[in-house]
């Protein structure tokens, strides 16, 4: 995103490209009252990039530009119904932003029954919609996962094996999905001793454990095991990840060049994902990519939605969903949290639980086998689970977000993060302010930016519960003064009129 200081317009591009690329920018002081830039982007990587064959035709992955004479919500907004018009696949209602919980919390890849069945379970009561197992469901116990990807066998972790844990779920109601790493082939893997050729090699000589997808026979078998575990399984989700790059110096010999392996490869990827939503129009698609790690519109115009970071710890996710959902629309991103991959360390249950309500919420634990219940954690999980629900997800795939903080810089961001999310007819709203690590301000003046100045709204205060009821006016000019006296607090305010 570019903004133009003199005119005030705001110029957004992105490319619908998963594999390394580079934006050249150039801008000129202002002279006599005008600003003027120049730019490339596109496609990076050691030439030759793709060779092409004689009557081959390629395509080269789309651009998309736009120019906004407004401010940054605007542009914002004006990306997001970009994104949601012409980019991201329609997904209905059924499967629109099922409230999802994921094993991994405390059991990690040391899957067993026990462990599944009491997450199946908890989940259950919270009010989840779709049980996810992740990684390490193919693999024998003690083994290691990482490199044993690839032959998607069945291990013997699960004694009842995943078919019962997954008839256990659906009988609480649950829909069901599955991890799958499918454009790896991992070292210690029956298929990487049968088919060392089908690794893909950096400097000529050195195997990686991507697979190789110009192999016409490598990518043929990657795409019937996908195929094979999701009839197996019958899955509603697929959760693919991505743990291994194809790294740019990796090349193929192809007519007398050495051709750079990354074009070639998002080419058959994209279109294999692409087939997969035609083949399975009814499963979620769900694109984690390392946590975060391929988020643009030509992953974004296959899968449902997003995961934004593996390592949600407060307030870091914050910051790292403030920056995304300028790029993507908010309910095409899921925050993890709570007990998995360190979600639980730092900052209270509601502050926890607040920040994944404006997107996809998704949830990785509350309590380990075993442990007593706490009623009092429960009803609070359960009672956001039951806000987002009824509440924020109806509204959200025709939301405005609107961004009172756009820039939180640093790794570990100071200050405050707010998030003001409106409904499309402008009658309802939810606010989120998250104060931040270390030292800040403990008061917060908000001016809402997105209601109706003439329309009366009640305000409710999540901290206590009180309501007040306002114009539109005096929410947008004369604003809310929300006190948080610490760090790593919250507050979150629903408007109703």
């Amino acid at each position: 995103m570019l903004r133009n200081n003199v005119t005030g317009q705001h110029f957004v591009g992105a490319l619908a490209w998963s594999g390394n690329w580079l934006l050249n920018l150039y801008s000129d002081p202002v002279r006599g009252g005008e600003a003027t830039a120049w730019f490339s982007f596109g496609p990076s990587s050691p030439g030759p990039m793709r060779i092409i064959a004689p009557g081959e035709t390629v395509a080269t992955p789309a651009a998309h530009l736009g120019c906004v004479d407004g401010d940054l919500d605007a542009a914002i907004q004006a990306y997001h119904d970009h994104v949601r018009r012409s980019v991201a696949p329609v997904v209905p209602p059924e499967r629109r932003n099922l409230v999802t919980w994921n094993h991994w919390s405390y059991t990690n890849d040391e899957l067993s029954e026990e462990s599944l069945r009491h997450e199946v379970t908890v989940a259950a009561e919270m009010g989840a919609e779709m049980f996810v197992v992740d990684a390490g469901w193919y693999a024998d116990r003690g083994t290691n996962w990482h490199q044993l990807v690839g032959d998607w066998d069945e291990g013997n972790r699960i004694a009842c094996g995943l078919a019962g844990i997954f008839d256990y779920a659906r009988s609480l109601g649950l829909k069901c999905g599955l991890w799958v790493d499918i454009e790896r082939i991992g070292t210690e893997s029956r298929i990487a001793r049968e088919h060392p050729e089908w690794l893909t090699t950096l400097y000529g000589d050195v195997p990686m454990t991507a697979v190789n997808t110009a192999i016409p026979e490598a990518g043929a078998y990657i795409e019937s095991k996908l195929h094979e575990i999701i009839e197996r399984y019958r899955l509603d989700l697929f959760r693919l990840d991505r743990n291994v790059h194809v790294w740019e110096n990796a090349q193929n010999a192809r007519d007398g060049y050495l051709e750079n392996v990354t074009f070639r490869h998002y080419e058959f990827v994209h279109a294999m994902y692409r087939r997969l939503r035609e083949r399975y129009p009814h499963i979620v698609m769900e694109n984690c990519a390392g946590g975060g790690g391929r988020h643009d519109l030509g992953m974004m115009g296959i899968f449902d939605y997003t995961q934004s970071t593996d390592w949600p710890r407060a307030p870091r996710h914050v910051r790292i969903f403030n920056g995304m959902s300028m790029c993507l629309p908010p309910e095409r991103i899921m925050t993890i949290s709570l007990a998995g991959q360190d979600g639980h360390e730092r900052a209270d249950l509601d502050f926890l639980l607040r920040s994944l309500l404006f997107g996809h919420v998704y949830i990785s634990g509350i309590c380990p086998p075993g442990a007593p219940p706490n009623p009092t954690q429960r009803a609070r999980v359960r009672e956001a689970i039951d806000l987002y629900k009824s509440f924020i997800r109806p509204m959200l795939p025709t939301s405005r977000l609107y961004h009172h903080t756009p820039e939180l810089p640093g790794l570990e961001p100071s200050g405050w993060a707010v998030w003001e999310l409106v409904s499309e007819d402008r009658s309802q709203a939810a606010v989120g302010l998250f104060r931040l690590a270390g030292p800040a301000a403990g008061e917060y003046l908000l001016r809402l930016r997105g209601l109706q100045e003439g329309r009366d709204y009640r305000v409710t205060f999540g901290n206590t519960g009180s309501t007040v009821t306002l114009s539109g006016a005096q929410l947008m000019h004369e604003g809310l003064t929300i006190r948080l006296g610490k760090p790593l607090s919250s507050e979150l305010l629903i408007l109703t009129s």
